[in-house]
């Protein structure tokens, strides 16, 4: 049964209440996307126990500690500033503000983690929910390379300890059994973290000082605008802390809060927005004259 795929990676803050010995999770959200995850395990020495010279009972191999290493397309401050305590200020330049992000005194929350396994058995597919519920993330590392004559892609990597839980039986991990589709895995991964259903809506949308027909709202998904500027910056904020925006302009990826050139004529900006089973598509028609 090998395991083929790896998608929609989650994560929320793990709050614990020593009264009462529970935990819940709170402000799930969708996290960078996934590329590969792997753990590395230390487990407890050997302590077996012989009789009539053989091993009849062994109490060794049991987790004590663990690291979380993942890799990510692309990890957004946003994502920073909620796993690992970055602060976030605004800073004025010219006629724009610009967030900036600060890694100073930083107090790594705790949190849940989890993603959804692809498995091909049998010849069928399915799908695993995996989640480890109690981690602490590391400041990552920084890697950058510049461009040669062809892009070499590169990848974000965070890494983050693993811990038991306090309460009831201590877990570490915690596994779904192999599910029919991915939003049941999806589902129950959810579940575990606490995370709502999913909205796929934008709370907002804007082309800069460009106005947009007709005036935004959450439910309409089609727009027109015109601009006799060269550019105008994007901006769409999702309803959800968990959903992924990913934004093209005539067919080409567009950053998030960044510029769009425009070409004479009709431009097409597509603004898809994801946030586990639901999904929505906005579109502008932007008429550069």
């Amino acid at each position: 049964m090998p395991k083929i795929g790896l998608s929609r990676q989650y994560v929320a803050k793990r709050n614990y209440d020593p009264i009462s010995q529970t935990a819940t999770f709170t402000e799930g959200r969708r996290l960078a996307r996934i590329v590969n995850y792997s753990t590395d395990i230390s487990t407890s020495d050997s302590n077996a126990d012989y009789a009539d010279n053989i091993n009849i009972e062994d109490a060794g191999g049991e987790f004590s500690s663990g690291t979380l290493s993942v890799e990510v397309a692309e990890l957004s401050p946003d994502d920073g500033e909620f796993i690992i305590g970055m602060e976030s200020t605004e800073l004025t330049v010219g006629d724009k503000t610009v967030k900036i992000y600060s890694e100073g005194n930083i107090q790594n929350p705790e949190l849940g983690w989890g993603s959804v396994e692809k498995w091909q058995v049998n010849n069928a597919i399915k799908w695993r929910a995996v989640v480890l519920p109690r981690i602490k993330f590391n400041v990552p590392g920084d890697e950058v390379a510049t461009q040669g004559e062809s892009i070499e892609w590169q990848h974000d990597t965070i890494e983050g300890n693993i811990m038991r839980e306090q309460q009831g039986e201590n877990k570490w991990r915690i596994k779904s059994e192999l599910l029919d589709t991915e939003d049941e895995a999806d589902a129950v991964l959810r579940a575990i973290l606490n995370i709502s259903a999913g909205d796929a809506t934008l709370s907002s949308l804007s082309l800069g000082s460009v106005s947009l027909s007709p005036t935004f709202s959450p439910s309409v998904t089609a727009y027109t605008a015109t601009t006799t500027n060269a550019t105008n910056t994007i901006t769409a904020v999702p309803s959800s802390g968990a959903a992924v925006v990913t934004i093209t302009a005539n067919g080409s990826p567009v950053s998030n809060g960044s510029t769009i050139t425009w070409t004479t004529g009709e431009n097409t900006v597509s603004i898809g927005v994801v946030d586990g089973v639901a999904n929505k598509t906005y579109t502008i028609i932007v008429t550069k004259e």
